[in-house]
């Protein structure tokens, strides 16, 4: 996983304790070497924590330097288009190590900011060129590996987790009422924003320079989301892009499986890449106490399949209890995924596996959430009522108790416009507005809400405008 933070302004080299306070906060993401620097001028200070999965050698620790000393590299992520990287640069660059790192920091040196485009793979990093007195930052463009940063006066601190930040001191811990509104209704905080007030995310995609005296630009795109290649327009165009990029993902010098449930999407990845990879690991969370909530049976017929090598993990009702603590300590920013993820990463790593595959994403590409089947009935009733549809909508919210959960969703639906987004977001959202105005204490504020469904829209923009043609489809009109 890996993590990275730094520190950039005039008095960068004085900040000893709090860069080592964020390096200590990133420890976790990087058990395996971490490292600092600070660059000659005293105007960067950088740290790395390293999980090895590319040459475990000490050569390939980060912080990394050129030969010259003018460049350093602070990077979090996987380059899988490495070895193609590695083929274009030789005569121009000796290569010391075996690691995905180097041919990042090579292939920037030699191209620059345009370079970021070429990087195929999830990534978030920091490039301090020494002559010019700049960092460049930037993220991957499907924004898989976070980065946040905070401006002030005195410094720019830049972090993979907001908890470093926090750590470091500089920044004040200050809630993001809006993010909380955000987090009530989506069950995530929506990027940029963060949970805490002056906190951003790197957009996904996007690059940043920042000066030798703290001051940054503005982020600019270098990528987006649909530059990763033409979408397949067939079954047989399909599966080679999922093998292709499965496979792609499955280089590591480390203990490597998958993450299968009984979805589409981690069935998808487990029978891709067991088709690529001999005694293939997979591993299924089940739970013997709720019978209704465990996909262990489908799993393991699906791996049986596969041919994989698989491991059922029963977790207890009470074990999850016990587990929970450890689970919201592990949170960085708030997400209704935590528990599960952080059970089932805890499985894998006492499985011996370093690395894993998850299907994260792939319900909303090729819809798989009960949502998208029940969105064109609802759509259509909402449209058959027309006018009459908020009205009965807010007779109903006014009529239910807040804390009930049914009443309030039928409500929202109705009051919701008669679009296919709309409704969308109102069938996935958690919390109707009333409900998180009750549970904030905001009610009478005059306090915005609309934010969340921008944010809701934002972050499924690619996915879900295929999902909404779907759904108008569908929907009779």
């Amino acid at each position: 996983m890996c993590g990275i933070a730094g520190i950039i302004g005039s008095r960068a080299a004085d900040q000893v304790a709090p860069l080592n306070r964020m390096s200590t906060a990133l420890a976790h993401r990087g058990p395996d070497a971490d490292g600092t620097f600070t660059s000659r001028a005293g105007t960067c200070a950088l740290a790395h924590r390293r999980l090895s999965i590319l040459d475990l050698s000490v050569a390939a620790n980060q912080p990394m330097h050129d030969p010259s000393g003018r460049y350093t590299l602070v990077y979090n992520g996987e380059c899988y288009n490495h070895q193609a990287l590695r083929d274009q640069l030789a005569g121009h660059w000796l290569f010391r190590t075996t690691t995905d790192t180097e041919p990042v920091l090579a292939w920037l040196i030699t191209h620059g900011k345009a370079g970021l485009r070429d990087l195929e793979g999830m990534f978030a990093l920091g490039l301090w060129d020494e002559a010019r007195q700049e960092m460049l930052l930037a993220r991957d463009r499907h924004g898989i590996k976070p980065l946040y940063t905070h401006s002030s006066p005195d410094a720019f601190v830049f972090a993979s987790e907001v908890r470093a930040l926090l750590a470091s001191g500089i920044v004040s811990r200050t809630l993001n009422r809006e993010a909380l509104t955000t987090f009530l209704q989506c069950g995530f905080v929506g990027e940029p924003q963060t949970i805490v007030e002056g906190v951003v995310a790197l957009p996904a995609g996007h690059a940043q320079v920042v000066s030798g005296n703290g001051r940054a630009s503005a982020p600019t795109p270098f990528a987006s989301f649909t530059d990763s290649g033409p979408t397949p327009r067939n079954e047989e165009a399909l599966e080679s892009t999922l093998r292709d990029a499965v496979a792609s993902h499955l280089i590591s010098d480390v203990p490597l499986g998958v993450f299968l449930s009984s979805g589409v999407d981690s069935s998808a990845i487990a029978a891709a890449a067991a088709a690529a990879k001999a005694n293939l690991r997979t591993l299924t969370v089940t739970f013997p106490d709720e019978p209704v909530f465990s996909e262990g049976e489908a799993a393991s017929e699906w791996a049986a399949a596969c041919g994989t090598n698989h491991t059922e993990i029963p977790i207890t009702l009470t074990e999850l209890l016990d587990l929970l603590p450890g689970a919201l300590r592990a949170q960085d920013q708030p997400t209704v995924d935590a528990v599960n993820t952080y059970v089932v990463s805890k499985a894998a790593k006492e499985a011996g596996l370093t690395v894993s595959l998850s299907g994260l994403g792939g319900d909303e590409l090729f819809g798989g959430y009960p949502s998208f089947r029940d969105v064109p009935r609802v759509l259509d009733t909402r449209r058959k009522l027309g006018p009459l549809a908020p009205v009965i909508g807010s007779v109903l919210s006014g009529a239910a108790p807040v804390t009930w959960r049914r009443p309030a969703k039928v409500a929202d639906l109705l009051r919701s416009a008669p679009s296919a987004t709309a409704q969308y977001f109102a069938r996935r959202r958690l919390f109707a507005p009333h409900q998180v105005e009750w549970l904030t204490g905001t009610a009478g504020h005059g306090y915005h809400h609309g934010s969340a469904a921008d944010v809701f829209i934002a972050a499924f923009a690619v996915a879900g405008q295929r999902v909404v043609g779907i759904i108008e489809g569908a929907a009779p009109k």
